[in-house]
């Protein structure tokens, strides 16, 4: 019985090794899609020691300023639900085309903005065009 058992588990000690062994040997999609969770969370770190900052230029209420992580959470929740639907629809070089010039146009209009409300309306607008401009289908 006993030698069974060990006849049973060096099968799984053996792919568990093999696994280990390539665990960098991943396909395309699986780095795309960690490096992009590496930068959508970097982008929101990049925000947070600027918000004091962003309260005093624009006289703006701490509770104000943190409307533009609640305006990115808020706009990734919705987006999710449809970027890859519409992806799918027109194709993923048109959407990374549209995505791409709205990015510059409202990063544009994020930096003009002379109040928080604009602000956080722009910001909101450029995740939406992040997340539309990198559709998340796999080849």
């Amino acid at each position: 019985m006993k030698g069974q058992l060990a006849d049973q588990l060096q099968p799984a000690e053996e792919t568990l090794e093999a696994e280990k062994a390539s665990f960098l040997k991943q396909p395309k999609a699986v780095w795309a899609t960690a490096i992009a969770a590496v930068f959508a969370f970097m982008g929101i770190g990049l925000v947070d020691p600027i918000l004091p900052a962003i309260a005093k230029n624009l006289q703006a209420s701490p509770s104000q300023v943190s409307l533009l992580f609640t305006s990115y959470f808020l706009v990734t929740a919705v987006a999710m639900l449809v970027t890859g639907f519409v992806s799918s629809r027109i194709g993923g070089k048109k959407t990374l085309m549209i995505g791409l010039a709205l990015i510059v146009v409202f990063a544009s209009l994020s930096g003009l903005s002379g109040s928080v409300g604009e602000l956080v309306g722009f910001r909101a607008g450029w995740d939406l065009a992040t997340l539309s401009s990198w559709p998340p289908r796999l080849p």
